[in-house]
């Protein structure tokens, strides 16, 4: 399942002390103390507020900032230290304007630009209900891009937008956390959000507002276990697939350490210059629940704190950090570059971090016994991160880690890539990562940076990822599509069961789809007005395409090998094209599968009702091409 939410691509303490100081709320992931409340507003509306950070509902670790010249409008990190992540805005005049420029915040043909303040129409921006609202817009978050942008208003948790000063007004001082709690209680969760913000904003010396009972979730450190200090080395370099509308993960270098809830950690960064794009991050949980999540809606609960993990940015020297949850330390490299950096963290916790071709076998009973509540096993091209309760449940870690390494190499293969290409196809070098979870977003499982899975996926099992691992082949798939270039069109659930089948075929287990009879159902559907948008389901779509492949079994698997590569050798212009429409997809879909396989497709695209325009028809036909030894959409493999 492929889910729009964080990084993914679009297919979301017992404690009862209130803040005293409602304009100093400051950030607990910086050592900076910056005032963000700006005077006393008493005497202004409730809804005026200066120099305050304006943080993303959707992912509170994110804030409304802008691009270092000050013209626009972006979504960043929050760190406090930033100057030009700080806003001021005014009911009366309906104007945001940015603290550090002095200008306003204008929608100039659905952008949020800076420009001088002017009093005109496209400045003026009501902020209700925690919206930002102009003619129908408002801000919004694009989260498959992690972006701001201006759509029509629909008041959902991508446009819910919390000042620190003004949420600390709204705390119920009778509050008391309590998980899990029902997804219609709005006032436990808007309670969860306001706590969860104002800790965030605390100043690193002062003590956290609301401590987190952290307890049953993400766990406690035993105050007795020794903190330690450890050195970590890693080179900033890495290559990932540049193709448009594809997935991309993230370097994440895990540190085998863990940070207590609530304690400050430290991290030197040693180097000789400073390193743009290097941040901490702690706890790998990244998924952020919502009212609306999936999850949360269908099991009428929040089962866990909304959103427990922090990213900070590093520079060189001591950088000081907390965080409320508490979680596995990762140091988050976004800048390739061939360069070795050292960190040094202090005052943490091991835990587990069990890595293929470094530790033993022979060792993994001791390692697994020096587990924090939660820690990571590390393969050549994967991280599982699991609970302290799912690793003592590892048996063999190296049997599990070359099993999905397998996988992701069947993956790529299918995908296109090689490992000895240097062109558009070389081999992407950063691992996938498999989170586990008591509450996702959505979904038993979903894709992006990283996988997320929840309760009951069995990410510490041999013998699922061996032998009922669909799943796990079906999300790492979903981090491989080409989504607009073809795979969307042609059904991004349908299609991404390639690299499904593609490993099952390969580990010599029976195809999925032919022990559901799914040719046969298929083929009973089709009827001479039968569309394949809008009359096929996700089983039937599959079914198209797998039925080329058993139609031609010289080329076989190959076909979808390179079709993939051919839509990475177009160039970025080509690339946006077809992306534009899904007649432009289906058109050279079609044209680019009849080149690869040496045959006239056009009787099967028109048999399943494919949208391929009369002009695509016409070109292969002028190509001359034979027709297939077989009628396709007649096939069926299991009969």
């Amino acid at each position: 399942m492929l889910v729009a939410l964080g990084v993914l691509h679009g297919c979301g303490g017992k404690n009862t002390e209130t803040v005293t100081d409602t304009e100093k709320v400051t950030d607990s992931e910086s050592g900076t103390d910056t005032d963000t409340g700006g005077g006393d507003n008493s005497s202004t509306s409730p809804l005026t507020f200066e120099s305050q950070v304006i943080v993303a509902a959707a992912s509170p670790g994110l804030c409304i900032g802008s691009t270092d010249n000050n013209e626009a409008v972006v979504l960043t990190d929050c760190q406090n230290s930033e100057t030009s992540q700080l806003w001021s805005y005014n009911e009366s005049t309906k104007t945001l304007t940015h603290t550090q420029s002095q200008k306003c915040v204008a929608n100039v043909q659905s952008k949020l630009v800076l420009q001088a303040c002017d009093d005109s129409s496209a400045q003026a921006w009501s902020y209700e209900d925690n919206i930002f609202s102009q003619n129908g817009e408002s801000f919004d978050v694009n989260m498959s891009q992690l972006s701001i942008i201006v759509y029509p208003t629909h008041g959902g948790a991508n446009q819910q937008w919390l000042v620190p000063s003004l949420a600390a007004a709204e705390i119920d001082e009778n509050y008391v956390s309590e998980f899990p709690f029902p997804d219609w209680d709005e006032n436990a969760y808007k309670m969860e959000q306001i706590m969860d913000i104002i800790n965030r904003r605390t100043a690193i010396d002062e003590a956290l507002p609301f401590p987190r009972d952290v307890s049953s979730y993400p766990g406690e450190v035993d105050e007795s276990r020794p903190r330690i200090s450890k050195e970590v080395t890693f080179n900033r370099y890495f290559h990932e697939d540049q193709t448009l509308d594809t997935l991309k993960r993230q370097h994440w270098i895990s540190t085998g350490t863990y940070a207590p809830a609530g304690e400050i950690i430290e991290i030197n960064v040693s180097a000789e210059k400073d390193l743009e794009d290097l941040y901490a991050i702690i706890n790998v949980h990244t998924d952020v629940l919502a009212l609306t999540s999936p999850n949360v809606t269908n099991s009428k609960q929040v089962k866990r704190y909304t959103s427990v993990s922090t990213k900070v940015r590093l520079s060189r020297g001591i950088n000081k950090l907390r965080s409320q949850y508490g979680g596995q330390v990762i140091i988050a490299s976004e800048r390739s570059e061939d360069l070795d950096v050292t960190v040094s963290i202090a005052n943490v916790v091991e835990t587990v971090h069990f890595k293929l071709g470094r530790d033993k076998f022979t060792n993994w009973l001791a390692i697994r016994e020096n587990s924090a509540p939660w820690g990571v096993l590390e393969g050549k091209h994967v991280y599982l991160d699991m609970s302290k309760e799912e690793l003592q449940k590892v048996e063999d870690p190296e049997a599990l880690l070359n099993t999905f390494d397998q996988t992701i190499e069947l993956v790529r293969d299918l995908a296109g890539f090689e490992k000895t290409a240097t062109g558009v196809h070389k081999m992407p070098t950063l691992k996938e990562r498999f989170v586990s979870d008591v509450q996702i977003t959505a979904g038993f499982a979903h894709a992006g940076y990283p996988i997320m899975a929840g309760p009951g996926w069995n990410l510490f099992s041999v013998d699922t990822a061996r032998n009922n691992g669909w799943g796990n082949w079906h999300e790492t798939g979903h981090n491989y599509q080409q989504f607009c270039l073809w795979s969307r069109p042609f059904g991004t659930e349908s299609s991404v069961n390639l690299f499904s089948l593609y490993v099952q075929d390969t580990l010599g287990q029976q195809s999925r789809i032919q022990q559901e009879n799914r040719y046969a159902i298929a083929i009973n559907k089709l009827n001479d007005d039968f569309s394949f948008t809008d009359d096929a389901d996700v089983w039937d779509k599959l079914v198209f395409l797998m039925q080329i492949k058993h139609a031609l079994p010289d080329i076989g698997w190959d076909m979808y090998r390179q079709l993939n590569r051919r839509f990475r050798e177009l160039d970025s212009q080509q690339q946006q094209s077809v992306c534009a429409t899904s007649q432009a997809s289906f058109d050279a879909t079609f044209e680019f599968l009849s080149e690869i396989t040496g045959y006239d497709l056009t009787q099967h695209f028109k048999t399943w009702g494919v949208g391929v325009s009369e002009a695509s028809y016409q070109k292969v036909a002028d190509m001359g091409l034979p027709q297939p030894p077989v009628d396709i959409s007649a096939l069926n493999p299991g009969s």
